[in-house]
């Protein structure tokens, strides 16, 4: 049993390394955002719930015990690990009441994981608790179908969006989130499989913290990518300004469409990078004020009024500079690549480039 000691022993280390890698990070990202902090925090204490786990594995010996108590040990404190992951996912993407229904979900989980462990222990008198351990791990188990696949659908729909009004950014998007949350999912579901025999957690457990490892570095390369975190904000805020939509005054719609047309002239829209917050701060209005304005007045968010904005440019530029090349154009209008400009003006116009130059006999 020095052998599992000595794996407990380091798991436990590096669960302490990375809610302190986790944590001092937030100290270097210039631009803070609640909801990725929030989730920051999640991930922080699920990291500190899983070192202290391996403490009292070492300190009680509850492995040595049997792989029953093992595997109770185990679930008791794997499961709110991987709800925090989880929701920590959750809470950048959602908002209000959907984020509410899912830590839930994940409490009622628990609770029915906590039941039925006190309810075993009260009829063996002991933590050997039978065939009540397949019933705390069946739970354990439906808790981690259900909290792997939320996210990953709530992942999906984010990056089809992004893909839609940003284009090549959403790949930073899906390298940071995608592949640091689908490991871990994976190891999440396949975590019941291996807690029941103390031999496959010599195989896993070195995996699991490998794939634990790689998704706090990839959470945290996100929180200094500012665009990202910007556009996942704005997406609230559109959220949020939709539902407290409010008319404007002429003056002041008067004021922000002066501001717009002075940002056009000056090619604001060139900046690949630009964002809501970049927007506004550049124009000078109020972000509330600015996304009230184009819903009142477009129905758009911010994101489809300027890829709008940069298509009509797009147009523009054909018209005067037939001979540019879309590659110069895409560069010269503001979207991030050649096929990105193509896939957009196609959207928009339902012609391609080449078409809709043939068309006007450019």
């Amino acid at each position: 049993m020095t052998d599992l000691k000595a794996l407990q022993y380091t798991c436990m280390i590096v669960m302490i390394m990375l809610a302190f890698f986790a944590t001092t990070s937030h100290f270097f990202v210039v631009r803070k955002n609640r909801q990725y902090e929030q989730s920051r925090l999640m991930i922080v204490a699920a990291l500190l719930i899983l070192a202290i786990h391996y403490l009292l594995q070492m300190t009680f010996k509850f492995r040595e015990q049997g792989d029953d108590v093992g595997a109770l040990s185990n679930i008791l404190f794997y499961a709110p690990a991987a709800i925090l992951f989880s929701c920590s996912q959750l809470n950048i993407q959602l908002n209000g009441k959907k984020r509410k229904k899912h830590i839930m979900m994940g409490l009622i989980g628990y609770c029915l994981i906590l039941t039925t462990a006190v309810c075993g222990v009260a009829y063996y008198n002991s933590l050997h608790i039978g065939p009540f351990i397949y019933l705390v791990n069946t739970f354990n188990t439906a808790i981690m179908f259900y909290y792997v696949w939320m996210p990953y659908n709530e992942i999906r729909k984010i990056k089809a969006k992004l893909d839609d009004e940003l284009g090549n950014p959403a790949e930073v998007y899906s390298k940071t989130m995608r592949i640091g949350s689908f490991l871990i999912y994976i190891f999440a579901i396949i975590s019941p499989l291996f807690i029941l025999s103390t031999k496959l957690l010599f195989i896993f457990g070195p995996i699991g913290l490998i794939i634990i490892s790689f998704f706090v570095v990839s959470f945290t390369a996100l929180g200094f990518n500012n665009n990202i975190t910007e556009i996942i904000d704005e997406m609230g805020e559109e959220k949020n300004a939709t539902k407290d939509n409010e008319e404007m005054l002429e003056p002041r719609i008067e004021s922000i469409e002066e501001s717009i047309r002075k940002w056009k002239e000056a090619a604001g829209y060139r900046d690949q990078n630009l964002t809501l917050a970049t927007m506004t701060r550049r124009i000078m209005v109020n972000k509330n004020d600015f996304t009230n304005y184009l819903n009142n007045k477009y129905e758009q968010t911010f994101r489809v009024w300027l890829s709008d904005v940069r298509t009509e440019e797009a147009k523009r530029m054909m018209i005067e500079n037939p001979d540019y090349s879309n590659k110069l154009i895409s560069i010269e209008c503001g979207f991030s690549s050649r096929v990105y400009f193509q896939r957009m003006f196609k959207e928009k116009t339902g012609l391609t480039p080449s078409e809709w130059k043939k068309k006007r006999n450019l």
